[in-house]
């Protein structure tokens, strides 16, 4: 059986100005698999 990523994201940074959030982080999300993203305030974040 062939796994597939269904998400996957590489090299990704974020600035906030006076410093990087993300720097140079790689993600993979494997079919079947549950993701999540939380910040320091262990809140997820939408825009």
């Amino acid at each position: 059986m062939l796994v597939r990523n269904i998400i996957e994201v590489k090299n990704v940074t974020k600035d906030y100005g006076k410093g990087k959030g993300i720097f140079d982080v790689d993600i993979t999300v494997m079919k079947g698999e549950v993701f999540g993203f939380l910040g320091p305030n262990e809140t997820g974040l939408y825009r």
